[in-house]
Parts: C-alpha cells; structure tokens; sequence
C-alpha cells in the first residue's frame, strides 16, 4: 500500500485488497483471534469490551495517513464520500469533521472490514458464524475543536433487527485520555428499554438533551 491515491473500485472487491493486514485465518488458525469466555461474559453483562488491540503501530500509521488524505480539500475522490462536506458539532465556529464511506476509498479501511481481529470477535460477540458490514463512519475532532457528541443509545437509531442483532466497533487511531475527550459508556445500559432519539451534536446543552427521555 502506497501513499499515493489508489483508484480502484473497492466495494467490487469480496475479501483484502492488500497486505497490510492478514487473510481470514483457517478453522484451525482461528484460535488465535478468538475472545476468551470471560470477555464474551463481561460484553453481553456490561454492553461493551476494551481493551481490545486490533492494529500495529505501522497499521496504525498507514490508517492515519489515509485519513489525511481523505480530509484534504483536494482529496480526488472526495465526491465517494457521504457528508464530508457537513460542518458537525458546530461549536465557537470550530467543527469537527465527520463522513462516511472511507472504506470505499481507502484500502485499509477497506480491508480492515475483513480483518480476523475484527470478524472473528464480532462474529463471537454476535454468536453469528457470519457477520455482515452495515457501514462506517469517520470523526476527526481534535480536542477543542467542535461540540461534544451527547450520549446516545446507538441501537435507538439503528433498529435493523428485532432484537438488537449488530454491534458497534469503535477503533481509535489516536491515544483516547479524559483529557481529550475519550468515548464514555454506562454499563448495562444495552438491557434498557429503547430510548428515544435525541439531537446529538450542537452546543453545550446536546449532553442535557438526553436527560429529558430518562427516568431517574
């Protein structure tokens, strides 16, 4: 994988594109990837699992330098995304960047969606023998910059199936701290009853929004 933009017509591509990351492993390799019992106890207590290192730090890099490119006003297939014109989390005329579709522009993000460290978990999280990918979104928020993005129940606004039957994979491509703004959850809080939707970014009362569909 080059630095350079690659052209190639990626959702027409079943599997990796590249090499950056290894090909999904035999029955007999999957060993490797699978999540202990444990871990699969605590996600279907709490709602959530991390730690849960997926990328090297050359992955990491290589991921870093595509989302570079994909932010630059010249980006040549910039028109593939969806939203990345959309100034998010409006703040002190200060945005945050969010889009869509980097896996169809992009080969790591594209084959990160076949990554064993990825499907193999999700497949044992879901106790499905199959997965399939609903879609990406991307945040490039550098601390201070934008609105905060308030609490939310994900499942509330993605109600594919009845009941729940999909998850969310958040992957950080940077250090999260308390001091930057790292992704808080409530555990449990996926055994709720389904919440209403709510405003998620836009000034500081965004976080407050939420309150007013909550019991105590």
């Amino acid at each position: 994988m080059s630095g350079a933009v690659s052209m190639v017509d990626y959702k027409k591509i079943e599997g990796m594109a590249g090499r950056l990351f290894p090909k999904a492993p035999k029955e007999s390799e999957q060993k490797a990837y699978e999540l202990s019992r444990r871990q699969i106890d605590f996600f279907k207590q709490n709602g959530y699992l991390t730690p849960h290192k997926i990328l090297s730090a050359a992955q990491v890099e290589l991921m870093r330098e595509g989302l570079s490119r994909m932010i630059e006003e010249d980006y040549p297939r910039q028109r593939e995304l969806i939203g990345l014109d959309t100034k998010a989390g409006l703040s002190k005329g200060q945005h945050m960047i969010y889009f869509q579709g980097a896996w169809l522009v992009e080969e790591a993000f594209h084959d990160i969606l076949y990554h064993p460290s990825v499907t193999v978990p999700v497949s044992q999280l879901l106790d499905s023998p199959r997965v399939r990918f609903l879609h990406d979104q991307l945040f490039f928020k550098p601390a201070r910059h934008g609105g905060v993005v308030a609490w939310h129940q994900d499942y509330s606004y993605w109600t594919r199936t009845v009941p729940c039957g999909h998850l969310t994979c958040f992957l950080a491509l940077d250090d999260t701290t308390l001091e930057n703004g790292c992704m808080h959850v409530i555990p449990g809080s996926h055994l709720w009853d389904l919440l209403p939707t709510t405003q998620l970014v836009g000034g500081e009362d965004a976080m407050e929004r939420i309150k007013s569909v909550l019991t105590p």
